[in-house]
């Protein structure tokens, strides 16, 4: 995860990135998993079905940028919000509802996963939650 994470950084690639992402939030599936329990197996479930979600919108910006200027490069992208507001208004949404944004269901999740996993193992909590 940690590795996940500091490759993100340094990441170019809009595609790559949420890719990335993917392996983060399967991180937080695995640790419902390795811990087990009922509620910890609800939780990884609706880990999997909110981030199916989102990443299915994350593609689909991706791919629209794609379409539209030719390139996932993200140095190469400028003035999206200017050229494609429509464009820059759901990838903006899509990026809060990704990072957690209240309401949200990807929110809920962490939400709901930090809590499970604050019982089971408070040190992993607080490292999650950094």
């Amino acid at each position: 995860m940690v590795e996940a994470t500091l490759r993100i950084l340094a990441q170019r690639d809009l595609k790559r990135i949420v890719a990335l992402t993917t392996v983060i939030e399967m991180n937080w599936v695995a640790v419902c998993v390795a811990f087990g329990g009922a509620s910890l197996d609800q939780v990884a479930s609706f880990l999997l079905v909110a981030h199916s979600l989102t990443t299915a919108g994350e593609f689909l910006g991706v791919e629209l940028i794609y379409r539209r200027f030719g390139t996932r490069d993200l140095t190469a992208i400028s003035g999206l919000a200017f050229a494609t507001p429509t464009l820059f208004s759901l990838l903006f949404l899509t990026t809060l509802v990704t990072i957690g944004f209240p309401m949200s269901s990807l929110f809920t999740a962490k939400v709901l996963f930090l809590t499970s996993v604050a019982q089971t193992a408070p040190g992993l909590c607080l490292f999650y939650a950094v």
